[in-house]
């Protein structure tokens, strides 16, 4: 699974990557410290409510606040989802652009 994830998240692996308290941009591989990117994908997987238009997404971060970093792999590009929104991703754009515009206050960078 991490094998098809980019660079920019593959580099912050085993540990994860937490810039400030409760964000993770990138999740620990493991259990360790918190829900692991594999534990997240096989939980969100088996709700009945999963949006199956997401069965290509590898989940691999949160921002602390119920939304979630994702990682399409058909359309090779980032999306910013909350579960409550059901099949229409937050953002879209490269890991760069999200991870920026939710460390700028979830505002685009001008």
């Amino acid at each position: 699974m991490h094998a098809d994830l980019p660079t920019e998240i593959t580099k912050h692996l085993p540990d994860g990557y937490q810039p400030s308290q409760g964000v993770w941009l990138v999740l620990p591989e493991t259990d360790t410290v918190r829900d692991g990117i594999t534990t997240v994908n096989s939980w969100l997987r088996a709700e009945d409510w999963y949006p199956k238009l997401f069965q290509d997404v590898i989940w691999f971060g949160d921002d602390g606040t119920g939304n979630m970093f994702g990682w399409r792999l058909k359309q090779q590009k980032a999306i910013l989802w909350n579960p409550e929104d059901g099949e229409t991703p937050w953002k879209e754009g490269n890991v760069k652009y999200l991870w920026q515009f939710v460390l700028n206050g979830y505002k685009d960078a001008s």
